[in-house]
């Protein structure tokens, strides 16, 4: 189950959404997020902070790499493709998740508390 960036991008609703999926990502509004691994695939949840609101977005990247989303935000419902925060979500994973080695990877597995623990960690060692 590998994500492209090009997977990313066909799943956009527009260039101009995966432009903004880009800078939300770049910018750290990507929170909370969690994963779930199966033998069927991936799922993701996380919070995204918005212009207006935190939006809770969901994630499933199946064991075919086919990639379905969820978000409370109101471009969801409106537009077919992938909104913006979903976007981010994907970004975050293609950079900082999928790219992890397995053990770090898991059931439930916080990416934030697992970065301040890395970071702990290397702090220690110098």
């Amino acid at each position: 189950m590998a994500v492209t960036l090009e997977n990313i991008l066909s799943e956009a609703s527009s260039d101009t959404v995966y432009r903004r999926g880009q800078k939300y990502y770049y910018g750290g509004k990507v929170s909370k997020v969690r994963i779930a691994n199966s033998e069927e695939g991936t799922e993701l949840w996380a919070q995204i902070e918005g212009n207006m609101d935190v939006y809770n977005t969901h994630v499933e990247i199946n064991k075919h790499n086919h990639i379905s989303f969820d978000c409370e935000c109101p471009a969801h419902y409106e537009y077919a493709g992938a909104c913006k925060h979903a976007i981010a979500l994907l970004l975050k994973y293609y950079y900082e998740i999928q790219s992890a080695p397995k053990f770090q990877r898991g059931e439930g597995l916080e990416t934030e508390k697992y970065s301040r623990n890395l970071l702990s960690y290397y702090e220690e060692q110098i």
